[in-house]
């Protein structure tokens, strides 16, 4: 999850200065790619504490509740969001 937020801030940093700098018509690609590959990073890091809750919660009343919490959800609302914005960077050209 860490690496995700550090490549949404590249991404956005990389945007800006795109914005900036970049001539009438190009292509975002790279801010697209930081994007993409930030929302594969959160799906893998809740993959992975979804299939390995029990090594990472060892207090045995948490996993006898049986309930993930609500930043559980938001992490796997987050990972579409990621990839949907990444692919609308891609195909976004910048206008006058």
């Amino acid at each position: 999850m860490i690496l995700s937020v550090v490549l949404s801030s590249i991404s956005f940093m990389v945007f800006l200065g795109q914005l900036f700098t970049m001539s009438k018509g190009g292509l975002f690609y790279f801010t697209g790619l930081c994007q993409l590959f930030a929302g594969f990073a959160a799906f893998v890091a809740v993959l992975i504490y979804t299939f390995q809750r029990r090594e990472i919660l060892q207090d045995a009343r948490e996993l006898e509740m049986g309930r993930f919490g609500y930043c559980y959800i938001l992490a796997w609302v987050c990972v579409p969001l990621l990839l949907v914005s990444g692919a609308l960077y891609v195909h976004l050209r910048k206008r006058a």
